[in-house]
């Protein structure tokens, strides 16, 4: 695994070698390779463009993927600490808890994105102006609107899958919050851990039978397995739920959630202001968000489900 980050973050330098010394680097990392993760880094390098910050002209961009290991997402931290970049970028909550301790010895910003609950991961104290070097955006569970989702499109669940991490701090706040919020809607949960991204078709596979549907929070983990939760889903005729808008389009039945793209951008603009002078510690953390309705016709229609037709003139219909 050394072997490996030295040889990614060697090609990763490789790129800027000729202009590190004139421009400001800005590094990105992010915890595993999974499309809602992905989606939030192509919206920073975006809103980064739009505020004038170009790869290669204004700025230098290094980026590195830790593929699911923390001991490799803490390697990337120290050594991106080691180059004195402007602004960090931390893409997930693993990869932002192992930027901290580097980054405060350097005294360099850190910028976040694709964290449900900030304080619960200990990343600040406060989300408004803080004494941490830190601001970020939050992409904190709708859990009742998920919940309600649910209940509207399979009116006759019971028991929900419950499919997490729960080494992954979002996870496990949003499943302590599920626990107190099902029981006041009729529902019960059953819950399966996963501790890494091979072993959670097997969890999949121990809840077929037990539950009528599948909800996964903003789990790295078991997101980086989605598509093949949503085959085995089809093949047991068991729909599956995520707060991850971009998922629909991999088979998942139905989210309400903001793009992570927009997320991904309303984080650019962060890093771009403390390009511009602004500090991170006085910079309020983004926590609000327009939830759109995404529902995939082709899933439904697998799955034996209708479609509720006030849903249906709400949502965005994928297939």
């Amino acid at each position: 695994m050394r072997h490996f980050l030295s040889f990614v973050l060697f090609l990763c330098a490789a790129a800027f070698a000729g202009n590190e010394t004139e421009l400001p680097l800005v590094v990105i990392t992010q915890i595993v390779e999974h499309d809602a993760l992905t989606k939030e880094k192509e919206g920073i390098i975006e809103a980064l463009k739009d505020e004038g910050f170009i790869e290669g002209k204004t700025i230098n961009l290094l980026f590195s993927n830790a593929q699911g290991s923390i001991t490799t997402a803490r390697q990337i931290a120290m050594d991106f600490a080691s180059r004195h970049p402007k602004v960090a970028v931390a893409i997930s909550t693993p990869s932002a808890q192992s930027m901290i301790q580097p980054m405060e010895q350097q005294n360099i910003p850190i910028v976040f994105a694709a964290i449900s609950d900030p304080l619960e991961a200990k990343l600040v104290s406060v989300l408004e102006k803080r004494p941490e070097n830190i601001t970020g955006v939050s992409d904190g569970l709708p859990l009742k609107a998920q919940i309600e989702l649910i209940q509207k499109m399979i009116p006759d669940a019971k028991t929900i899958g419950v499919i997490y991490n729960p080494g992954e701090a979002n996870s496990a706040k949003a499943v302590e919050k599920l626990q107190t919020l099902a029981p006041q809607t009729g529902l019960s949960l059953a819950l399966a851990t996963t501790t890494k991204t091979a072993d959670t078709m097997s969890t999949m596979a121990s809840l077929i039978g037990k539950v009528q549907a599948i909800f996964i929070p903003n789990d790295n983990t078991a997101m980086a397995s989605i598509t093949g939760i949503v085959a085995l889903g089809l093949e047991n005729k068991l729909p599956i739920f995520t707060p991850d808008y971009d998922s629909v389009e991999q088979g998942v039945l139905a989210v309400r959630a903001c793009p992570h793209s927009k997320m991904g951008y309303k984080a650019g603009q962060l890093v771009a202001k403390i390009l511009k002078g602004e500090k991170a510690s006085d910079l309020p953390i983004v926590t609000e968000h327009s939830l759109d309705l995404v529902i995939n016709t082709k899933s439904a229609a697998g799955l034996g489900i209708s479609i509720p037709e006030d849903l249906k003139k709400e949502a965005k219909l994928v297939a």
